[in-house]
């Protein structure tokens, strides 16, 4: 599909989205099966020491740059026009492509009353997206049985796209696990299912586009957040600082 930039020994896609968009609806076309994850600087930090999240990033079939931070960093490295692939975004205008060739998708995760907003608020955004299914499971650890039957029902639906709503690093681990066993390309959004559906107010675009998104979601639940994105963020800028010394002392 691309060639990928090595962030801190985790591989990701040098694209841009309309080409992975139309790259999945082929994949989709012959049938394949694979997954896509949205990689920002807390799921890089997170692999260091989450060996299944670094597996799952490893063998995923498309890691898109979801995050200025990395976006910035691929484009020091060498991926100069590349800019961030971010999973709210990618998860409506995937909408809005795949109701253009007649594809169907499945909504899997989070809780049943955002499950529920989120399909209402994409067929009134897109009236002709075949949603075929969805499931809120359980918020705890699922048997292997509770498993390979959620993925049955997901398969006899016909679903051509599963959007996968269960949080880093739980989706990039389920979906690896699972991937061949479903007949359907996943994709992780996280918490692009909470922004769509109003459940958490996402930040303006010029805060987004100016990498200071993690800092409207910190101030806006800070108790919850405050570890995520100041522990996080530092332990990326030290990463990324190491790694740019190591190629700056290599291509002396």
């Amino acid at each position: 599909m691309s060639k990928r930039v090595n962030i801190v020994g985790i591989e990701i896609d040098q694209l841009n989205e309309e080409d992975a968009i139309n790259w999945l609806i082929k994949l989709s076309d012959r049938s394949e099966r694979g997954y896509v994850c949205f990689v920002n600087a807390h799921s890089v930090v997170t692999a260091q020491t989450d060996n299944n999240l670094k597996i799952a990033l490893t063998e995923s079939t498309l890691n898109c740059p979801d995050g200025v931070s990395v976006s910035k960093l691929m484009n020091v490295l060498g991926a100069k026009s590349q800019k961030r692939v971010g999973g709210p975004d990618f998860m409506l205008h995937l909408c809005s492509s795949v109701q253009a060739v007649n594809k169907k998708v499945f909504l899997y995760g989070n809780t049943q009353d955002t499950l529920d907003e989120v399909r209402r608020r994409i067929l009134n955004d897109y009236p002709d997206l075949d949603i075929v299914g969805a499931i809120s499971p359980p918020f705890r650890e699922l048997t292997d049985a509770e498993i390979n039957d959620d993925i049955s029902i997901i398969n006899s639906s016909g679903a051509d796209f599963l959007f996968v709503s269960l949080g880093c690093p739980k989706q990039e681990i389920w979906m690896n696990k699972n991937y061949l066993k479903i007949h359907a390309i996943s994709l992780g959004f996280g918490a692009a299912f909470d922004f769509y559906s109003g459940k958490i107010n996402r930040a303006p675009a010029w805060m987004r586009e100016s990498g200071l998104e993690w800092f409207h979601r910190l101030i806006s639940d800070p108790r919850r957040l405050w570890k995520r994105y100041l522990v996080t963020n530092t332990l990326y800028l030290l990463y990324a600082a190491k790694l740019l010394i190591r190629k700056k002392l290599f291509n002396k």
